[in-house]
């Protein structure tokens, strides 16, 4: 517990700047290449007689992808004008964001569409739920808001990267400090999954099959995948 508070007093605001932007730049990363993954099975469809359903499971894929890439690029542009440009400043680095103004102005320019899926498609259902709106009345241009948002994503990592590599002092502490953070309180990994996979589908089943009988018992239709109803 000593040791948990002093890691925690050491921490200053440029090292939780850096530490998010981490986050950020390698969850938009592995999301780049994910997507570059899609588009290859994408074009290896060819003639398959599997291709629709194999069609629909990539572009489900992708879309859960483009909503990752864009809940990040989101939370960039909330931490950028404010708390990274002042931790910069602070360490009389400011000048690396006005070289990289080439990078961050195509990043910039979708801004406010990205606040605009964010706030009205991706994060929020409030208003859609009282008045639903499909996405092309959302954004009649989302075709290119979609390229340029892949654009965005691949130049923000190069952006976050650069600014580290400039400040590699600072970046390497706070890896190290974060590195200590997650052997002292521990991370969330993938670990034995065909454990807590099977524990967790026999409560599936189990919640199923007690709600079935209240369904069938008041005279409703059972529980069924959307699959099973969509595609008859």
């Amino acid at each position: 517990m000593v040791l948990q508070t002093r890691i925690m007093t050491d921490i200053k605001p440029i090292h939780s700047c850096f530490i998010q932007l981490n986050h950020i730049m390698y969850r938009l990363f592995w999301s780049n290449i994910f997507e570059e993954k899609l588009n290859e099975e994408l074009m290896s469809l060819g003639d398959n007689p599997d291709q629709g359903k194999s069609w629909r499971e990539i572009q489900a894929r992708n879309t859960m992808n483009l909503d990752y890439i864009l809940l990040n690029l989101s939370q960039l542009f909330e931490i950028h004008d404010t708390q990274l440009a002042k931790v910069l400043k602070e360490i009389n680095n400011l000048e690396i964001l006005k070289c990289l103004e080439n990078i961050w102005n195509p990043i910039k320019e979708i801004k406010e569409k990205v606040e605009l899926w964010r706030n009205n498609y991706v994060a929020h259902g409030k208003d859609q739920s009282v008045y639903f709106r499909t996405l092309m009345e959302i954004d009649p241009d989302y075709k290119n808001t979609i390229k340029k948002t892949y654009l965005a994503s691949r130049l923000a990592v190069k952006y976050i990267s650069t600014i580290f590599i400039n400040n590699l002092s600072d970046y390497h502490w706070v890896v190290s400090q974060h590195r200590l953070h997650v052997k002292v309180q521990g991370e969330w990994v993938l670990r034995d999954p065909h454990i807590y996979w099977k524990e967790m589908k026999t409560m599936e089943d189990a919640l199923t099959k007690h709600s079935n009988e209240i369904l069938r018992k008041n005279g409703f239709t059972e529980i069924s995948l959307p699959l099973n109803f969509l595609n008859p």
